[in-house]
Parts: structure tokens; sequence; C-alpha cells
């Protein structure tokens, strides 16, 4: 059987490339931001993060794009808590 890993966007937190990584979540990626959309009337951003062989789409706030200057090329590193991974089945 295959399944997905799904991840809930805003449960995703972006750091930039080489920052000590602490705290409770266990689960790191390193990424290359591929695109950056605007910002919505709500001021949330949504970044495409390459991870490897996918995308990773995840929500930020506008402030923490230009706090964190990223842009497309950026190195990051991505955490996230096992609590916030969901398994399903796929949809075909």
């Amino acid at each position: 059987m295959e399944l997905e890993l799904g991840i809930v966007p805003e449960a995703v937190t972006v750091l930039p490339a080489g920052t000590r990584i602490h705290g409770s979540a266990r689960n790191f990626w390193r990424a290359v931001v591929v695109r950056v959309r605007r910002p919505t009337r709500f001021g949330v951003q949504i970044l495409h993060l390459d991870v490897g062989q996918r995308t990773l789409v995840v929500t930020v706030t506008a402030s923490a794009v230009k706090e964190l200057r990223l842009k497309t090329g950026s190195n990051v590193v991505v955490q996230l808590k096992a609590t916030a991974l969901r398994l399903r089945i796929p949809v075909r």
C-alpha cells in the first residue's frame, strides 16, 4: 500500500541555514527557497521549498520573510514536530 505524508503548512518553522537548531522538534530538512509568493491581505506569504525530490509548501508571515531575508535561492532549514505529520492513503 502506498501512503502520502501530509504536513500542515502552518506547522513548519523556517530557519536560515547555519542556525543552531534547538527545541523539541526532531524533524529537520535542509531546503532551498524556489518561490516566494506575494503577501496575502492577511500578511501571510507562501514559500515553496525544494527539499530534495519534493517541494514543501509552507506559510510564514510577511515580516518573517523580510526579517530572514528570504528570497528565491535562499538556503534554509525547516523543522517540524512529529505530531504535525499525518499519513494518508492517496486519492487516485
